[in-house]
């Protein structure tokens, strides 16, 4: 009899099927390949990783196959992630998806018994299907002997070990991350102030992006008179349409609906950042439409930012780098420009020329040290070696290590004093302003990147008066904008 039982179990291990579908364990049902369009379309903007709500359903339900109807719940109020039923993807809502992941977790806890598992399986017809649904999400394959609640916990029990980096696995692909929930840092007018994506509300898909530079910059260009649209998504791409009406009448432009398009350029894609990202939006005005617009060129605007849930305050970097430095390698791009009077558009006070080439580093670093400094390191072969030095009490310094340039070049720069406050507003009307901001991302105890932004301006000469603007400026200045993208190196005793 033991031999036919044994001959039985096996029997019942190939034949029994909770439902049909994907019985893999891979999450590719028998009608073809999962492609998560949301994240294609997504990836086309930024690395950054991104698995809204409706992707976490949509991923599940695809592991569950045709047996996702069997688990369904009536929907709730919130309706997360709801979407169409269909053959494939079953009829199945985050919240469903995020209690069977729940369910698998507590399945696979050493703390759940034998006699919870049966309570629970024989409770009712559909706390057994999840049950049985959170199974199959941790082992396509195995199948259920008998269906009964006590063999089904035994088995449990049996192979909870083997269970643990599936749940990993598991846990990984169902944790969300709606790039709704991103906070970039950029300026508007030297203002610090904030960029954001903003998504479809069901399925967490890019569709266009706000931030206030927009107005800043049609106002500068058109007058105050200006209404800035919607930034709309151009398409399944990176470019977004800035749309603005001119309402000045004085205008030349006065009435007119005019489009600019603006490149979102991620850099952090190219170091695998997941959390956080760092690059320019470029607003193209020499591909406006309109007379004269070829003259006013590209604005680049640069941004840092990240996941708010994933980023770590500064008091908490403290004191996990209270024992050893924490610090980040990774890329810094950006630009230093001087301040030409015979350059710009007709009627202007000259126009900003930058260096040739840009500035760019793809070994630069940003250290944060166990008393609270922070400081970022660049080695920009055409210009100069730099540090930006943001110390405890939040004051700033600029520090130019090495020059590449000669005294007599117009973007010949030396050090910043020390104790810099930092500045909301960088203007040209003083001697030196600076801007050192920072973000830091990982999980609780492990941060894993890092995103930086350093502004210094430099002005001296003779002052002169701006009558159209009311103001004094100063004869010369030199900008440096310089962005930063970082993976942290492992810790010393790591």
């Amino acid at each position: 009899m033991k031999k036919l039982f044994v001959l039985t179990s096996v029997l019942a291990l190939a034949a029994c099927a909770f439902g049909g579908g994907d019985k893999s364990g891979t999450g590719v049902p028998p009608s073809g390949g999962y492609v998560d369009t949301v994240r294609e379309s997504n990836s086309v903007i930024t690395g950054m990783v991104s698995n809204s709500e409706y992707q976490v359903a949509r991923y599940v339900a695809n592991k569950l196959g045709e047996d996702a109807a069997d688990v369904n719940l009536t929907r709730g109020a919130s309706n997360r992630g709801a979407f169409v039923p269909s053959p494939t993807i079953g009829n199945l809502d985050y919240d469903t998806a995020n209690e069977l992941v729940q369910i698998a977790a507590w399945l696979v806890d050493d703390t759940t018994s034998e006699a919870d598992i049966i309570s629970k399986f024989e409770t009712s017809s559909l706390d057994k299907n999840k049950i049985k649904a959170a199974l199959k999400l941790l082992d396509g394959m195995w199948c259920y002997v008998g269906g009964s609640a006590s063999e089904t916990a035994e088995r449990v029990l049996q192979r909870r070990e083997s269970f643990q980096e599936p749940l990993a696995e598991l846990q990984e692909k169902t944790e969300v991350f709606n790039l709704r929930d991103v906070e970039f840092k950029t300026e508007a007018g030297g203002v610090l102030t904030t960029l954001v994506f903003n998504v479809n509300n069901t399925t967490g898909q890019v569709e266009s992006i706000e931030y206030p530079h927009a107005q800043e910059i049609m106002d500068e260009y058109i007058g105050s008179d200006v209404t800035v649209g919607p930034i709309m998504r151009n398409g399944n791409t990176n470019s977004f349409i800035e749309h603005f009406t001119v309402d000045e009448e004085t205008s030349p432009l006065y009435g007119q609906t005019i489009s600019v398009p603006t490149e979102y350029v991620s850099y952090g894609r190219q170091l695998g950042l997941r959390y956080s990202d760092f690059g320019v939006l470029r607003t193209d005005f020499m591909n406006a439409g309109f007379e004269g617009a070829e003259d006013w060129g590209v604005w680049q605007t640069p941004f840092i930012g990240g996941y708010t849930t994933k980023q770590l305050a500064n008091d908490d970097m403290r004191v996990l780098a209270a024992d050893n430095d924490i610090v980040f390698t990774g890329s810094a791009k950006g630009d230093i420009s001087y301040h030409d009077w015979e350059a710009g558009l007709p009627g202007s006070t000259g126009a900003d020329i930058p260096l040739a080439g840009g500035l760019n580093d793809d070994q630069a670093t940003l250290t944060f040290t166990g008393d609270g400094t922070q400081i970022f390191t660049a080695d920009f072969t055409n210009w100069a070696q730099i540090q930006a030095v943001k110390a405890p009490d939040g004051t700033n310094q600029f520090v130019v290590a090495h020059s590449y340039v000669d005294s007599d070049s117009p973007y010949y720069l030396e050090s910043s004093p020390a104790g810099l406050n930092e500045g909301d507003y960088i203007t040209y009307s003083g001697d030196h302003q600076m801007q050192f901001i920072t973000g830091y991302y990982g999980n609780a105890d492990t941060p894993t990147e890092a995103v930086g932004l350093v502004k210094y301006g430099h002005q001296w000469g003779d002052p002169y008066y701006v009558e159209a603007e009311d103001r004094w400026d100063i004869e010369n200045h030199l900008q440096v904008v310089v962005g930063f993208g970082g993976l942290a190196q492992p810790q010393s005793g790591d």
